[in-house]
Formats: structure tokens, sequence, C-alpha cells
């Protein structure tokens, strides 16, 4: 089963980490993909400048008005509420660039969160490649424990890329076959809390969870019962377009799950499906 999913530049970070070239076989490049890697040191195509020389202008005229008023005239002249119109326009130009300014910096420092983020993923994987190789559990879940739900999400994407050509399941997979007992179901914990925010990476767990004989029943209950009515929806839906398939989710449930909770998990699944 082929499973594949955006990388949002990780191949960049880790080919830039190793020195390696970019393997570009079979990859579909999605030009959002590139945002962070790309434009994260731009001036934002000059807006910075245009709003920095627009509110130097706003607060000039604004300025003048104060110290160099009109004559006083008549309420009714029309000069005196063209004036007036057009320092009220003034006004209001100066708190929309004000605004946009805002918004910018937002982007910017939003930017720089995911690059951060992204970066932490990268520079997890040699680490989380070595705790498996070793059996390591320990140093496994201290790594993990260090990242959030997202940075956990994107070490799996990052693992796969630079471990497993691409395949997203490898993570869970080796943890499987290299650690047991409590370690094991303390890693797979990690990786399962707050998957439900990103709706690949839950089709990701959910069909590893059912790929082999052995159901993860825990994963698939963590997933349909921690998703909001939204949440399943999306889930339902990047699940079902992945397979090929309407209702392929609730398909592999009813086939595959084992636990006592079939049944009301199958009508969750109803109750948030496609009409």
């Amino acid at each position: 089963m082929t499973i594949n999913f955006d990388n949002l530049g990780l191949d960049n970070l880790l080919n830039n980490k190793t020195g390696n070239k970019p393997n570009t076989a079979n990859k579909t490049t999605n030009t959002d993909d590139n945002f962070f890697t790309s434009n994260n040191n731009s001036s934002n195509y000059g807006l910075d400048s245009i709003l920095g020389d627009l509110s130097s202008d706003v607060d000039q005229v604004l300025s003048d008005s104060k110290t160099n008023p009109p004559a006083q005239t008549n309420s009714n002249d029309p000069l005196s509420n063209l004036f007036k119109e057009a320092s009220e326009g003034m006004k209001e130009a100066k708190k929309t660039s004000e605004d946009v300014q805002k918004s910018l910096e937002q982007q910017k420092i939003e930017a720089a969160q995911k690059q951060s983020s992204l970066q932490k993923a990268v520079d997890s994987v040699p680490v989380i490649n070595k705790a498996l190789e070793n059996g390591d559990g320990k140093a496994l879940i201290n790594t993990l424990e260090n990242m959030t739900p997202a940075e956990r999400g994107e070490a799996e994407k990052a693992y796969a890329l630079k471990h497993a050509r691409g395949n997203p399941m490898a993570l869970r997979t080796e943890i499987k076959d290299k650690l047991s007992g409590s370690d094991e179901t303390k890693a797979m914990d990690l990786l399962n809390e707050g998957i439900q925010n990103d709706p690949k990476m839950a089709v990701v767990a959910l069909a590893e969870a059912m790929e082999n004989n052995k159901t993860d029943n825990k994963t698939i209950d963590h997933i349909i019962n921690n998703s909001s009515d939204k949440q399943l929806t999306d889930i339902q839906s990047t699940y079902d377009s992945t397979m090929k398939k309407p209702g392929a989710l609730k398909e592999a449930v009813n086939a595959k799950y084992e636990g006592n909770n079939k049944n009301q998990l199958l009508n969750k699944l109803d109750q948030t499906a496609i009409a």
C-alpha cells in the first residue's frame, strides 16, 4: 500500500543537512510546499517599504492638519466638509496600513515557527534512528516527549524520507518491530497524540494500524474517539480518496477492528461521513 503526503520542504532540509541531492523520483511538488524555505527571508514583495511610506505620509498629513488647521468656516462650507472627509479618510488609511503591517508581521512569525518546527523534525531523525537500531525505548521516548504533537508528525515524515524511501508508515512499523511492552505503548501514544489535527498523518496511522494481521485497536480507538465531527469528516474524506474508494475507512474498520467498541466506532463514522 502506497500513501503519499506533502513534505512541506522537509526533503530540502534533509538534503541540505546531509549534502545529498533530493530524490525527485515519483514526487509530486506542491507550489505551497516551498513557501517556508523560499520566501522565509523575502521582503514581502516590497509591501513593508510601501506600507511604511504610506504610514509616514499619513502621519505627516495628520500632523500638518493639527499645526496648521484650516480657517474656521461655516459648517456648510463645501471646502470645510471636503477637508473633514479627507482627514477622516487619511485616518482610516493609516489604520488600514497598520492592520496590514500587523498581519504581515504575524505571517513572518508563523513562517519562522514553521521553519523551526521542520528543522527540529529533521534534527531528530538521526537520534530516533539510533534509538531504534539499539532498541533503546527510553531514548526514543525522551526524544518524542521533547517535541510537540505537530513536530512529531513532521518527524514521522522526515524519518520516512530519510530512511524508508518516503514510506510514511515506516516509523510506526519500526517502533513495533524494535520495541515492546510499555516502551512500544508509550512511543505509539506519543505519535498518536494530537494526530487528529493532521488528516494526512491520521490516515497514515489508521492505514498502518490495519495493515498487518495484528490490528492496532488502540490507535483506531484513539483517532476516531478523539476527533471532532469536522476532524473525522476530513479524515474519512482523506482516507477514502487515498484508497480511491468511497466508504473505505468504515469498510476497513468493520473488517479489521477486533475490539468491543466496533459498533460505536462504525456509528460515529456513519454520523460524520460525507453524504
